[in-house]
């Protein structure tokens, strides 16, 4: 149903933007046929103004679209007073891939950043990650890259103190065999640590994540999940 009624406001839009562009061509053409100009000249005068008419066209239909049809404000929560209350509790998420020592550095202090920012109790962090596209299911060096974000986690909840003590979270997967990519992978990606992570909150016991730190008895009290880039600043 809704790719038919998608399909209908295209027709109708594009549509709109056909009939005021040939509207506008005609006009031109009348306006030479009433000063007595040649065939060519109409030819001419279509082929020079059919650009200019298509872009007043889609700007008309657009500026009709924006008026007749009125924006709605999307629901949200004030917590400016009161700040994140516990059954509003959020996660924020950030998937990503270990690959060097540095990167899990750098991956570690965005997420510590992210936290300063929003010292609220009922907000968490989490890195979702799993390891690059390997021939193999696991690759000598993976062990050390895991070890390094398991410390760095667990280095986060002890620095921000016992009051803090269960913001910081690292949910790790296991790579899959993909027969179309012909490698072990992180199932799915990006798309799959998301996925994979929302139904872990929600009890699932067949995910592909191996390794979890943190306060793993929070997760069933988790109600939302922001989503960041690894390069993403969060305000």
């Amino acid at each position: 149903i809704r790719r038919g009624l998608l399909s209908q406001a295209t027709f109708v839009y594009l549509g709109a933007i056909v009939v005021v562009t040939a509207a506008a061509l005609a006009g031109a053409v009348s306006y030479l046929q009433v000063h007595q100009g040649s065939a060519l000249v109409q030819m001419t005068a279509v082929l020079l103004l059919l650009i200019p008419a298509t872009e007043v066209a889609i700007a008309s239909i657009q500026r009709a679209l924006a008026w007749a049809i009125r924006p709605q404000r999307l629901s949200r929560l004030d917590l400016s007073d009161t700040g994140v209350p516990p059954e509003s509790r959020t996660m924020v998420i950030v998937p990503t891939m270990l690959t060097s020592l540095e990167g899990v550095d750098v991956l570690l202090e965005h997420l510590e950043v992210a936290a300063l920012g929003n010292m609220d109790p009922c907000i968490h962090f989490a890195i979702v990650s799993d390891f690059a596209d390997a021939p193999a299911r696991d690759l000598p060096g993976d062990a050390p890259l895991l070890a390094a974000a398991r410390e760095g986690i667990d280095g986060l909840n002890r620095r921000f103190g016992p009051e803090h003590a269960d913001r910081f979270f690292l949910f790790h997967r296991d790579r899959q065999w993909n027969a179309h990519e012909r490698a072990w992978i992180g199932w799915e990606r990006k798309r799959g640590k998301i996925e994979e992570f929302n139904r872990l909150l929600r009890g699932a016991g067949d995910t592909s994540v191996s390794t979890q730190v943190g306060r793993l008895d929070l997760l069933p009290s988790i109600r939302y999940c922001i989503t960041l880039d690894s390069d993403t600043r969060l305000p």
